[in-house]
């Protein structure tokens, strides 16, 4: 398909928010750049990388007049998309993390089918960190892969299911940023705002393909599922969520949200601790680190509150029949 023209089309600013990727992220811009869809404002928000990513991000900043790159302090990857989203001057954003990858139509396609509604979404394929996609293969697309979503908060009731919640698979008007900010310093920095992002969309459009590429790297803090930081932010952000929920009327949604935080995650812990429970002290709960943050929580409740667990399994119980 050959490049389209950049004067008929709304300028897009792609925000690629960048920390340690020296490996990475040559082939994250070389697909940015290679976009058929060329009214691009690409920022790159250094934040604040230890290795080559800066120089990396300057050099290709020489190359193509629409990169613009900052460099700033770390301060987590929501304060380096808040900086990019300050500083972006397009009709449409776009997220693309720096160590994955999109398909050459990545843009175009999500423009095109987006039409008058405000946010699409598309599909994303898993791939390992030593194994690289072909970013340019022949997309045909059917109109049974573009679905309309008119109650698109609905997506959010299955707290497993990140396919509408995480910032990077998707295109979104600019104005669903005019008032709201990703809160800095949580590891689940996209679950606590999705449900505000939502809220301002009539119709959500989704595209059953998948034109984005998420690298899978081991030692990833959100692909740690004992990181105690990334359990509490997840419980909190849902919690907020079902808050939201009440807030709007939807009582049915937030009691679904209750019974999924129970069923798919404090029951398994609790089911997984029946047999350690008594091996260790109080102690050893407060201070054991491997025990990971969900086990010793659940410990530290059978310990020093054995009727708030008790009720804690006849709800489990109850919920699961």
């Amino acid at each position: 398909m050959e490049k389209m023209i950049n004067t008929q089309h709304p300028l897009v600013s792609v925000i690629v928010p960048i920390y340690n990727v020296e490996n990475y992220l040559p082939s994250c811009l070389d697909d940015i750049l290679a976009q058929t869809y060329t009214n691009l404002e690409v920022i790159l928000v250094n934040d604040g990388s230890r290795d080559s990513s800066a120089s990396i991000c300057d050099d290709f900043a020489k190359k193509d007049a629409r990169i613009k790159v900052i460099h700033q302090e770390n301060a987590g990857v929501s304060a380096a998309r808040n900086t990019g989203l300050d500083h972006a001057n397009g009709m449409y954003i776009s997220f693309i993390d720096s160590d994955d990858r999109v398909h050459n139509q990545f843009i175009e396609l999500l423009h095109y089918y987006i039409g008058s509604n405000k946010l699409i979404t598309c599909g994303y394929e898993l791939f390992d960190q030593d194994f690289e996609v072909n970013p340019t293969n022949p997309i045909n697309i059917s109109q049974n892969e573009i679905k309309h979503l008119s109650d698109p908060l609905k997506k959010l009731v299955d707290i497993f299911d990140i396919l509408f919640v995480v910032p990077w698979n998707k295109l979104y008007a600019k104005s669903l940023f005019d008032q709201i900010r990703y809160p800095s310093g949580r590891v689940h920095e996209d679950e606590f705002l999705i449900h505000e992002i939502l809220h301002q969309v009539d119709v959500s459009c989704y595209m059953d393909i998948p034109l984005y590429y998420y690298r899978r790297r081991a030692g990833s803090i959100t692909a740690d599922e004992t990181n105690a930081a990334g359990f509490v932010d997840k419980t909190e952000a849902i919690y907020n969520r079902r808050n939201f929920f009440i807030d709007l009327g939807r009582n049915d949604d937030a009691s679904a949200l209750d019974s999924a935080l129970l069923k798919r995650f404090v029951l398994p812990t609790i089911k997984n601790t029946n047999h350690i429970w008594s091996q260790y002290s109080l102690r050893d709960i407060y201070t054991n680190d491997t025990l990971g943050f969900s086990t010793r929580l659940i410990l530290l409740i059978k310990k020093k509150c054995y009727p708030l667990y008790v009720a804690m399994v006849k709800i489990g119980r109850k919920l699961s029949k």
